[in-house]
């Protein structure tokens, strides 16, 4: 039998690639591997998108990092669930800092707070990066705001709004 925690078991467990979220984002959102992303410009890669979707690989692994770059009025907003800095988790993972050093500048901005929780899995992180992007109007405090209260559904039309959300 089909259950709202079944569904969000197979949601959990369900691997994540690229080619997965491009067909679940919309067009003007790119959905990238970080090295994809070297020696270009933010207007290069910002120009007619609402958000950048980055895969950024863990080296010598299949695991990864799913973030996404919002280009906002005045400066960038770098989204990760992990809520740390760019450069702590390009070095967790092992990956170079130039890339985002050149691409973010100075004038950026950064989500702070931890909202993956459990296991490090790379379909949380997706996950995450999918709602930022269909979400991406509300503000970063507002968007994380979300997460940090607990919400209970109490009925079927509860449930079925969270459903139908994104």
């Amino acid at each position: 039998m089909v259950t709202l925690s079944s569904l969000i078991d197979t949601i959990k467990t369900t691997a994540v690639s690229i080619k997965f979220l491009r067909k679940r984002v919309p067009n003007d959102v790119d959905v990238v591997v970080y090295q994809a992303l070297k020696g270009k410009h933010r207007t290069e890669v910002f120009k007619g998108k609402k958000a950048v979707v980055v895969l950024i690989p863990k080296k010598g692994s299949k695991m990864g990092h799913f973030i996404v770059l919002l280009p906002k009025a005045g400066h960038i907003e770098y989204f990760s669930s992990l809520g740390g800095s760019p450069f702590d988790e390009l070095e967790k993972l092992h990956e170079s800092t130039e890339i985002f050093k050149n691409l973010l500048g100075k004038n950026f901005i950064y989500n702070r707070v931890k909202l993956q929780s459990g296991a490090y899995r790379i379909e949380d992180c997706a996950a995450f990066v999918l709602a930022r992007v269909f979400l991406s109007k509300l503000k970063q405090r507002e968007f994380v705001g979300l997460f940090q209260r607990r919400t209970t559904l109490q009925s079927p039309d509860d449930i079925v709004s969270m459903l139908v959300l994104l």
